[in-house]
């Protein structure tokens, strides 16, 4: 009998939290990266900065798994986000893709990292 109740609240758990599970978007348009961008240039807590900060540890670990060694090292810290958008713009308008309406946030991000904390072997 406990291991039916406990069974029952088990079901009822997962479905209960599986309704108010929220989805992500594959990938972050140009347009709502940059506006995000702007609104959380004075707020250090915002969403958008732990984001980028996923962003760049899955580049480095699926370069790690495929060549054997990071694509970013010696990055600035977690708290410098005007280096992080700075990052993030510079490479953009360099790379001509400020006015790529087909740019995304997860192409975006690891690219401007590794191009500005490429790994060098000494």
């Amino acid at each position: 009998m406990r291991i039916a109740l406990l069974l029952l609240a088990l079901v009822i758990s997962a479905l209960f939290f599986a309704n108010h599970a929220r989805s992500q978007a594959l990938l972050t348009p140009r347009d709502e990266f940059l506006t995000a961008l702007a609104q959380a240039t004075e707020e250090p807590g915002h969403a958008i900065w732990f984001y980028i900060s996923g962003l760049i540890s899955g580049a480095n670990a699926a370069s790690v798994i495929h060549t054997g060694e990071p694509a970013i090292c010696d990055g600035h810290q977690f708290e410098e986000i005007d280096k992080t958008e700075d990052t993030i713009m510079q490479w953009l308008i360099e790379s001509g893709q400020l006015q790529n309406p087909d740019i995304f946030l997860e192409l975006a991000v690891p690219l401007a990292f590794a191009h500005r904390y490429p790994c060098t072997k000494i």
